[in-house]
């Protein structure tokens, strides 16, 4: 049986509720001038492009999230004053589901540790685990609603595009470093 290691649970405390998360790899280009463009076609990236991507993502989270948005969404003074106590009680109230899910990641260890997981103990994580992330869903639509309603149209979509990178990066990280229940 193969153990997870305490490196799994310290970088998940080091990651999760410190919320020192990023922006998107590079400030946005500047936008070139308005002329009619076929549709886009998405190419998948190759495993080289994603993983200097999610290198270049790293990077950029030691400047915690609200240096990031300061600089990518651009806030008037106005927009500043109703966006901050919103984005504050956000984080504060986000900080509270990552403790939370970091205590479901410690008891998935105590139990992955001591050996097959039995059936019991397997359905009350799963369930815990569809509660987070139910109460996590909530507590950001209600955040980009919010903010819906507070910023203009793109600057609500920046936002809500940047805490969706954050969230899925550290997301994606973690299920990378947690092993499969046995």
């Amino acid at each position: 049986m193969k153990k997870m290691s305490t490196t799994l649970i310290l970088a998940a405390a080091i990651a999760i509720p410190s919320v020192a998360f990023a922006a998107p790899a590079a400030a946005p280009a500047a936008k070139p001038a308005a002329a009619p463009m076929a549709a886009p076609v998405y190419k998948e990236p190759t495993q080289a492009e994603m993983e200097a991507a999610l290198a270049a993502f790293r990077a950029i989270m030691a400047k915690g999230m609200r240096e990031v948005y300061k600089d990518q969404l651009d806030l008037t003074e106005e927009e500043g004053k109703k966006f901050w106590p919103a984005y504050d009680k956000y984080e504060a109230d986000y900080k509270k589901q990552n403790d939370q899910l970091l205590a479901l990641i410690k008891r998935y260890a105590a139990a992955y540790n001591a050996g097959p997981v039995d059936d019991a103990t397997a359905k009350s994580l799963l369930k815990d685990m569809m509660d987070h992330e139910k109460a996590e869903s909530a507590l950001r639509s209600g955040m980009v609603n919010k903010v819906m309603g507070m910023l203009p149209g793109t600057k609500a979509a920046l936002f809500a595009q940047i805490d969706n990178k954050v969230r899925v990066t550290i997301k994606y990280d973690l299920a990378r470093q947690i092993p499969l229940v046995e």
